[in-house]
C-alpha cells in the first residue's frame, strides 16, 4: 500500500470517527434558543470543523434542520 493511500485511509477513518461522535442538537444548543452558534459548536471538534459547510444559509447559525442534515451523513 502506498503512503498516499495509507494517509487517505487514516484521514477517512478519523473523519468518520469525528462525525460519529457528534452530540445531539440539544446537547450543543446550550442556551436552548433552537440554534447552534459557532461558539457552542466549538466545544465539539467534529462539529466545529464542519460548521461552515453545514451552515447552508450562511447566517452564522446551525438550525435543527441543518444539524440533522449534517449528522445524517455520518
Amino acid at each position: 500500500m502506498g503512503k498516499q493511500t495509507a494517509l487517505a485511509i487514516c484521514l477517512a477513518v478519523f473523519a468518520a470517527a469525528s462525525m460519529a461522535a457528534l452530540p445531539t442538537f440539544d446537547e450543543v444548543d446550550t442556551n436552548g434558543d433552537g440554534k447552534i452558534t459557532l461558539k457552542e459548536a466549538s466545544t465539539h471538534e467534529g462539529l466545529a470543523a464542519a460548521f461552515d459547510k453545514a451552515d447552508v444559509d450562511r447566517d452564522g447559525l446551525l438550525s435543527k434542520a441543518e444539524y440533522q442534515k449534517l449528522t445524517s451523513k455520518s
